[in-house]
């Protein structure tokens, strides 16, 4: 076989292929992609510095293992204008990506008096601080609640809570405003999938963690006091097995690993 490409760019081209197979064949026209590799940009915006990566089109931009700082700031996501950036999508283009933050010092609750008479009787105003500036960057809808990811990598919930599947406690009661579910600390999640009373999420270390109704063993662990159904827990994968997506059903869950399986 001989075959020939035209000069190109990334994407895709008609490559001509001349063959011979008992004396000579018309020549076979095919459709071929050529894959880029794209330069990802983290701009820290005044925090400490991230660099950047280099990641071929079609795969997924890996959140940085650490969150930036910046002092007398929270950080909020990363963010392209004020869209936050999601995850779980593959990339396409070069982009470049700024860390928004909030000022730590107006995320305080405030007193109107600092002091006031020891026989008491005084009022005092509490003033709650200003929403914060996370933005949700992907979510899902189950049958009767909703799931998603935040810019900070948090999961928010609201809706039905009868099964756990919110992944905090509303004693059990419906909770009309989405709110940080319970997961554990230092995780952070580029996805979520609402199902049927349940959810899965898939963390940025490829591991996946599941919540809510385990009537037919959807959570895909073993549920324990110390690994409650109503709270957003690691699933029992084997191991070394790492994932890149997943997606809740009825009562089942289906998952693809990193080694393409």
């Amino acid at each position: 076989w001989s075959v020939t490409t035209p000069p190109h760019d990334h994407g895709r081209v008609d490559t001509v292929i001349t063959w011979r197979m008992n004396g000579e064949r018309p020549d076979a026209h095919l459709s071929y992609r050529y894959l880029g590799n794209y330069l990802i940009v983290f701009d820290p915006d005044g925090g400490t510095g991230f660099g950047f990566q280099i990641v071929t089109e079609g795969n997924r931009l890996k959140p940085p293992a650490k969150d930036p700082t910046k002092d007398k700031h929270l950080f909020d996501g990363w963010f392209i204008g004020d869209t936050a950036y999601d995850f779980s999508r593959p990339v396409t283009d070069k982009v470049t990506l700024t860390a928004h933050w909030s000022s730590a010092e107006s995320n305080r609750w405030k007193l109107d008096k600092d002091n006031g008479p020891e026989s008491g009787g005084q009022t005092v105003t509490l003033t709650p601080p200003p929403a914060r500036g996370i933005r949700i960057s992907q979510a899902d809808g189950g049958d009767l609640h909703s799931a998603a990811v935040g810019s900070d990598g948090s999961l928010y919930t609201w809706g039905d809570n009868s099964h756990g599947q919110l992944g905090r406690d509303t004693a059990d009661k419906p909770d009309s405003h989405p709110s940080k579910a319970e997961a554990p600390a230092g995780v952070t999640f580029v996805h979520v999938s609402a199902g049927y009373g349940f959810s899965v999420a898939l963390a940025s270390d490829g591991s996946l963690y599941s919540w809510g109704d385990n009537s037919r063993g959807q959570l895909g662990r073993t549920v324990t006091s110390n690994n409650p159904a109503n709270r957003p827990h690691k699933v029992e994968a084997p191991a070394g097995i790492t994932f890149v997506q997943a997606s809740a059903g009825g009562s089942h869950v289906v998952a693809l690993s990193s080694d393409g399986n």
